[in-house]
């Protein structure tokens, strides 16, 4: 791949109008940012927020060098599950010794080198296209357009982690050089780094990289089979820049993880995935969107999984797929090797960039093959919850290659004295590349230029800044948000509230008291599960109890959105000490949070024994009102919650648990269907939960009926292995039968057990004593006698 040597004056022209170009580009739409990059948030909410907090706290007030502590308080979390830009958080908390003013510029630093990777992306495409010997005019033109249209431009809405889209045009480079042999030790060693760097980025990012240069190399290999012996110092040294970092990732990530029972299925594998619209149809912000939505009107094109190669370069696969094809059919194999794959480095980047193509795009288990991802030795792919991501190696390497080809077409037209046409040519390409890139900058743009910097003080609602003056320093070991979030595990979750969330952050961020719950990916199954058990009824052990070594109380942050009634009974026992019109504070004991209320209840019980009524072998306040009871008993069970019976099903398999007749219902009241569900088992229960439980209605005026339903996963009530599930419901129609069902999942091979089934008129009390008068049967609960 000898390459002769170019122009060194035209070289550094070039180069010097591509930072021209670029730098102008950034003014002309990140300019306010380039001003004051420090007073930005780029978003303000949900992953975006998260991920500035997660990085922006761990420069400030983390103290451990691993775990993140400012959420999912008392466990905190690896840092490298938490999107805070680990290598870089690492090295700035460290600079930040030497130089304090860091802490207040993290953001801005961060700002800066999201826009700056823009830079590093369009030099890089340019050294790639100086490599390959592409016309000048087009190595600066294609270069600024290919940066321009990147994928990850959408990245600065929220994953920042994910926003540096040099990377894979970094590993081309690299890899490029390293074909030439004359410095391969020195370029395997920075393939090496370059991979490990983006692995303690982003984990996707470095798998990405890896998984493309692996394909690279079985390709090479393959296509070099008769010249092994001579080129295997090159296998083996790109084969290291490959296994070395993936196995001291691995390594440190293993002696550095102290968190237990992370779940191997972290999401449905198909929903974030490529497919050709993502590829070759503009976004719904295009002006041409419409068109194309008028033509394929089901399809959608989310940002999630965007890789769009822009309008020419459609043109420019299609008329590659018809130059190929025909080329083939008219001189064969030999006929594609006088093409652009004659050129091996960029037809094995190509293959390659397919072979992930195909992957992002779920192939094969779209197509019918799902059941191979419960195979053992694949079931890592699981992990990939946007597998979409892997089609940004295509973006880049099909940009580089139609670069290529018109480079071809322009030499074409040199040649035949047609010079000013290949300058048309050449300026035309790269403008409708642009146009496309423009529309989407000025988006992007717009997008992260709406929100202030809210870790800067100065920037503060003064609300805010009056709120925090409450908080006395050193005096609470966490905050507790309410309504309470914990998501994360995927099998214990309490959805995330904008208002709340807002909130919670800003206020743990500039007091630096930690967050008791989580926004997060990935965590810890028991440890999302103790945190939610913290809201689970008083009379519960609380396990979490034990893990809390410190003795100071709670902050309570609580929002003007709707709580939960076991959220609201322990605000009734905190106390207040600040009200604003958006949030309140209240401060509550560890000795309160933690109290075992079991005595009280029995107490209230044998107050009011002797006034309860006897009906269907329970004690009742409510003598005419309709409750159920179902205790399994006679479906025989190795695992129960009361007795020796419980009910046991597939998921994939529709159960319906009992069928309730509307004519023995109110239409005029609230009622509560409750079962006890079982949470424990393999990898702490993993996924055991996930599945809805529904009450559906099987005759009658289904139009007037909207089916209530509740995921297992979302309940606060946790004794032990079992999470008390309770569906709140009305009718409208009493001529129809009501179902109440464990609704069907095909693709789920879940086994699921239930006990103890009770639907009860919403205000009913329902007691008994079980079991000698060791327990307190009220209301589904189970209540120790305590001594």
């Amino acid at each position: 791949m000898q390459m002769k040597a170019s122009n060194g004056k035209d070289f550094l022209v070039s180069f010097s109008a591509l930072l021209i170009l670029t730098f102008t580009f950034l003014f002309v739409f990140y300019g306010s940012i380039l001003r004051d990059p420090n007073s930005h948030f780029f978003k303000d909410s949900g992953d975006g927020l998260k991920n500035y907090f997660t990085y922006a706290y761990y420069i400030d007030h983390n103290i451990s060098n691993s775990n993140f502590e400012g959420m999912n308080y008392p466990y905190g979390e690896h840092f490298l599950y938490t999107d805070c830009n680990p290598v870089i958080a690492i090295s700035l908390k460290k600079l930040s010794i030497l130089f304090p003013g860091i802490k207040e510029h993290s953001v801005g630093i961060l700002n800066m080198l999201m826009l700056l990777s823009l830079v590093m992306t369009s030099i890089i495409l340019f050294l790639i296209f100086h490599k390959l010997k592409i016309n000048y005019l087009l190595s600066v033109l294609g270069a600024l357009a290919i940066m321009m249209l990147s994928p990850q431009l959408f990245r600065f809405g929220g994953h920042y982690a994910l926003s540096y889209s040099f990377f894979i045009p970094l590993t081309i480079y690299l890899l490029l050089r390293f074909e030439f042999k004359n410095q391969s030790y020195l370029l395997a060693l920075l393939l090496t780094l370059s991979n490990l760097f983006f692995l303690f980025i982003h984990a996707y990012l470095g798998i990405i990289l890896i998984s493309f240069l692996l394909l690279y190399l079985i390709l090479k290999m393959i296509l070099e089979r008769l010249e092994w012996k001579q080129n295997v110092k090159a296998y083996l040294q790109l084969l290291f820049s490959i296994a070395f970092p993936i196995l001291f990732f691995l390594l440190f990530l293993s002696l550095s993880d102290t968190h237990i029972g992370r779940t191997s299925n972290a999401g449905n594998l198909i929903g974030h995935s490529a497919n050709f619209f993502t590829l070759l149809f503009p976004f719904k912000i295009h002006p041409f969107y419409p068109f194309f939505a008028g033509l394929f009107p089901n399809t959608d094109v989310p940002w999630e999984d965007l890789s769009y190669i822009g309008l020419v370069n459609d043109l420019v696969l299609v008329f590659l797929f018809y130059f190929l094809v025909k080329t083939f059919i008219v001189s064969g194999f030999k006929g594609l090797k006088r093409t652009f794959l004659a050129n091996k480095f960029l037809s094995i980047c190509f293959l390659s960039s397919i072979i992930l193509l195909l992957f992002a795009m779920d192939f094969p288990f779209a197509f019918g093959f799902d059941y191979l991802l419960d195979l053992d030795s694949i079931e890592i792919i699981k992990n990939f919850r946007a597998n979409g991501r892997f089609a940004w190696v295509f973006y880049f390497v099909f940009g580089i290659l139609a670069v290529f080809i018109i480079n071809k077409l322009q030499e074409y037209l040199s040649m035949r004295n047609k010079k000013m046409l290949a300058t048309i040519c050449i300026i035309s390409y790269s403008l409708l590349l642009m146009a496309d890139g423009f529309i989407y900058n000025k988006h992007v743009a717009n997008v992260i230029t709406k929100s202030p910097n809210l870790f800067n003080t100065e920037q503060l609602d003064p609300a805010y800044k009056e709120a925090l003056s409450k908080i006395e320093k050193g005096k609470y070991q966490a905050i507790i948000p309410l309504p309470f979030f914990e998501s994360g595990s995927g099998n214990f979750i309490r959805t995330t509230n904008k208002t709340i969330f807002r909130q919670t952050i800003i206020c743990s961020y500039h007091s630096g008291v930690p967050i008791m719950g989580a926004h997060l990916t990935r965590i810890s199954i028991p440890e999302s599960k103790k945190l939610i058990q913290v809201f689970s009824n008083g009379f519960y052990e609380k396990e979490i109890a034990d893990d809390i070594k410190d003795d100071r109380p709670f902050l309570i942050i609580k929002s003007n959105e709707k709580i939960s009634k076991n959220e609201r009974e322990y605000l009734e026992k905190s106390q207040l000490i600040y009200k604003n019109k958006d949030f309140s504070f209240y401060e509550i004991q560890k000795a309160i949070l933690f109290e075992n209320t079991s005595f009280e209840e029995w107490s209230k019980f044998n107050s009011i024994e002797s006034d309860l009524i006897r009906r269907k072998g329970f004690l009742v306040n409510d003598s005419s009102s309709y409750f159920f009871y179902d205790d399994f008993e006679t479906k025989r069970n190795e695992i129960s919650y009361r007795g020796k019976g419980a009910l046991s099903g597939s998921i994939s398999r529709s159960s319906v648990l009992t069928t309730v007749n509307g004519n023995d219902l109110d239409t005029n009241s609230r009622y509560i269907a409750s079962i006890w569900v079982y949470n424990c088992g393999e990898n702490f229960g993993q996924d055991l939960l996930n599945f809805r439980i529904e009450l559906s209605m099987r005759s009658g005026k289904k139009e007037n009926w909207k089916t209530p339903f509740i995921s297992p996963n979302t309940s606060q009530i946790i004794n032990d292995c079992w999470s008390l599930v309770e569906l709140p419901f009305s009718i409208k129609e009493k001529n129809a039968d009501y179902d109440l069902r464990i609704v069907r999942k095909e693709d789920s091979d879940i086994q699921f057990t239930v006990d103890d089934l009770l639907i009860y008129k919403d205000g009913m009390k329902i007691y008994r004593i079980d079991e000698g008068g060791s327990f307190l049967f009220m209301n589904n609960h189970k209540i120790n006698k305590i001594p």
